[in-house]
């Protein structure tokens, strides 16, 4: 699966050269370019929080970091783009499935946070994922003189009257971890190296748009356009 991606991006260097560039200038350029591979190569989504409709033909995968304010405003606006509302407004044949990936490089708060989220959706669901998710994009973590970052964490979760007790056992038992370093050897096979990076993927044709920074509800509107024109 990841040597689909390595083969994909070591036949364009300068792609390469691109993405690793507009990494180091974190603003709110966005970035993309358009690849055809096998879909049955891309990526396993099982394991994966989403949302959207069941039969959508495209999927949008998402590489993120609580931390980082880029992403918290992409939230924002990935958010409405795949509201109801917004998607009725496509066609038929352009509904969009919302994957979401944990890219946590901002350092320990977005680790916790991240494998925080983990535990969220192993233990609850993806419906309690999604809730939490938008929480974290949203919400300022508060630690006390009686609460550290991860218990405030608990907290959060304790206020949506969520059973806490799993989500601990959860982290005791550092289930999370192996997802971790699974999304941090895949990011690396990918050479992500921003924050948000993301991946438009039409499932049928195996036609892929990657790029990386924010774009606008009008931005995602003619990407999906562009993925449904021919190479």
């Amino acid at each position: 699966m990841l040597n689909s991606f390595k083969e994909l991006f070591s036949k364009s260097p300068i792609l390469i050269g691109l993405f690793l560039l507009i990494g180091l200038f974190i603003s709110t350029q966005s970035f993309s370019s358009q690849q055809t591979i096998d879909p049955n190569h891309f990526l396993n989504f099982d394991s994966d929080p989403i949302q959207g409709p069941n039969d959508a033909r495209f999927v949008f995968i998402e590489y993120a970091d609580y931390q980082c304010l880029y992403c918290k405003e992409f939230h924002q606006t990935l958010s409405k783009w795949f509201s109801a509302s917004h998607q009725k407004k496509l066609n038929s044949g352009q509904q969009v499935n919302w994957v979401f990936r944990h890219f946590p490089v901002l350092g320990t708060k977005s680790t916790v946070k991240a494998k925080t989220a983990i535990c969220v959706l192993e233990q609850l669901g993806n419906e309690a994922f999604w809730q939490f998710n938008d929480l974290l994009f949203t919400q300022p973590v508060k630690p006390s003189n009686r609460l550290n970052y991860q218990q405030s964490l608990w907290l959060m979760a304790s206020k949506q009257n969520w059973d806490v007790d799993l989500l601990i056992q959860c982290d005791n038992e550092q289930n999370h971890q192996t997802k971790l370093e699974s999304l941090a050897n895949q990011s690396k096979a990918l050479n992500l190296s921003a924050t948000p990076s993301w991946f438009l993927l039409d499932s049928v044709t195996g036609k892929v748009i990657v790029g990386n920074g924010n774009l606008s509800i009008l931005q995602l509107d003619q990407l999906l356009l562009q993925q449904t024109t021919p190479l």
